[in-house]
């Protein structure tokens, strides 16, 4: 979603699968902040351990809002900004599928299309279940190798099963893979094997 920082406009990406938020090294400097020492290690999709360079707090103004983020920075993050569920939380931040839009503050906004489009077709490996109010990995394979790719939600899993599937940085490999899936409602969802 459009935000601003100092005078600079960018694209903030909100993601309920990290715990805390992250600001890329490059945009930290351009703002001219410093870090302050950290003994956060990030844990990533696959697994493997990031150690930020350090903390800024950051002012991110919205619409009609401020808010100060305390964000990790990291080189060579792919976003300029990511607030993770730190910032969800602080914020009382609502997410609605249904309407493809997040509130924030007294500000809402339309989540952009392109973010509920696929262009890569994936299939469940196997039956999954994800619980309710929650985040599973699921395991999937395709048809070809892509190698490494951002899978993007699929919008005919959230109108089927009510479940999200989370923009993900994933690395294929022998065809194989695994994807973030996010449960929202109140009950545990099973996600049939070859659900592509």
């Amino acid at each position: 979603i459009p935000c601003k920082i100092g005078n600079e406009d960018i694209d903030v990406v909100l993601d309920s699968g990290s715990r805390r938020s992250i600001i890329g090294e490059e945009l930290a400097k351009n703002l001219n902040l410093t870090p302050a020492e950290t003994n956060v290690c990030l844990r990533v999709v696959n697994n493997s351990i990031v150690k930020p360079i350090g903390v800024v707090t950051v002012p991110v103004t919205f619409k009609s809002s401020t808010f100060m983020v305390d964000a990790l920075v990291v080189s060579k993050f792919p976003y300029k900004l990511l607030c993770g569920l730190d910032f969800l939380d602080k914020t009382n931040a609502e997410l609605n599928f249904r309407t493809k839009s997040v509130k924030i503050g007294s500000d809402t906004y339309k989540i952009k299309d392109t973010f509920f489009k696929s262009s890569d077709k994936v299939f469940v490996c196997q039956d999954s279940v994800i619980p309710a109010y929650s985040e599973a990995m699921v395991p999937v394979m395709s048809g070809t190798e892509f190698g490494t790719r951002v899978l993007e939600p699929a919008p005919h899993v959230l109108e089927k099963f009510g479940t999200l599937v989370c923009g993900t940085l994933v690395d294929f490999q022998n065809n194989c893979s695994v994807v973030r899936m996010m449960n929202p409602t109140n009950h545990r969802v099973l996600i049939p094997r070859n659900t592509t």
